[in-house]
């Protein structure tokens, strides 16, 4: 493939991903069928996206690269329904037959969310660039500016987990082992020497 086809794909791939995020978004949640795969199916191809700009180049220089890309793509997918209309979210069709008030375990989830994402998702954030920093790819630099994209990227992306599971306390708990697992390697990696 030629020097910009690996690129083109990757965007196409990351728009796909987007659009059908967008149509996960707009339809809602669906228990059934294929749609209920849409979000899963749209986030890997946002990662097949980034995936291939990092191989169209320096794995840092192209994830980088692959994020300005997407966001620039949600953009007009944002505001599309400042421009057109119909694109707009119908609003959802939700029939609750609770009572009013706060539902059974609103402290526990609130105290879970608290939890991860004052001490999970940081510690995740910190423990990802350390990993990135003692067995990334290339020099000296290329692991620093690694580390230094690893962190927020791992620290945004367990604060939406968290913040959006049903069962926080879970979800806090694999946040938690992963970044647990990601001492580990930065610790072998150190202890080691290589």
């Amino acid at each position: 493939m030629g020097g910009w086809a690996i690129p083109l794909l990757g965007t196409g791939a990351a728009l796909a991903g987007l659009l059908l995020l967008r149509r996960a978004w707009r339809e809602g949640p669906v228990a059934s069928g294929p749609g209920r795969y849409a979000v899963a199916g749209g986030w890997a191809l946002v990662g097949a996206g980034l995936a291939l700009f990092a191989a169209a180049g320096r794995p840092v220089w192209g994830l980088s690269v692959a994020a300005l890309v997407v966001m620039g793509l949600v953009l007009p997918i944002v505001l599309a329904p400042v421009f057109a209309p119909g694109w707009a979210p119908r609003p959802p069709r939700i029939e609750t037959r609770e009572p009013p008030g706060r539902p059974a375990g609103f402290a526990a989830r609130t105290a879970a969310r608290a939890a991860g994402s004052l001490l999970a998702a940081p510690a995740l954030g910190l423990a990802a660039a350390l990993a990135w920093r003692a067995a990334g790819p290339g020099g000296p630099a290329d692991k620093l500016l690694g580390a230094a994209f690893a962190a927020p990227l791992a620290l945004a992306a367990a604060l939406v987990a968290i913040l959006a599971a049903r069962r926080p306390w879970r979800v806090s708990a694999i946040v938690a082992a992963a970044a647990l697992a990601c001492a580990g390697v930065a610790f072998a990696v150190r202890l080691t020497g290589a």
